[in-house]
């Protein structure tokens, strides 16, 4: 996930992808995208990164918000984080 060419999650380099930008009605901003656990346990997961501003990560490390489930419908697939706020709940 890159800003102006630098990395924002450098730890995640090359292995963040499919960034999605929320802003929570409280004016809070979190970034969450498809990111792969390291080896030895190298599969994708979704995970979220409050954030500063849209370019300043407000913490050093991401927080899984969506593991592999063996045996679940979707396998390991994790594609494409989004959420919407629909009567307060977040989707």
């Amino acid at each position: 996930i890159l800003t102006g060419g630098t990395s924002i999650l450098a730890d995640l380099e090359e292995k963040a992808i499919d960034a999605f930008l929320f802003e929570h009605r409280d004016g809070s901003l979190y970034l969450y995208f498809q990111f792969n656990h390291p080896p030895p346990r190298p599969l994708p997961v979704l995970g979220v990164l409050p954030m500063a501003d849209p370019a300043t990560p407000a913490a050093d490390k991401p927080t899984v918000v969506l593991d592999v489930v063996p045996g679940s419908w979707e396998s390991i697939v994790r594609e494409a984080p989004w959420v919407v706020e629909n009567d307060g709940v977040l989707h």
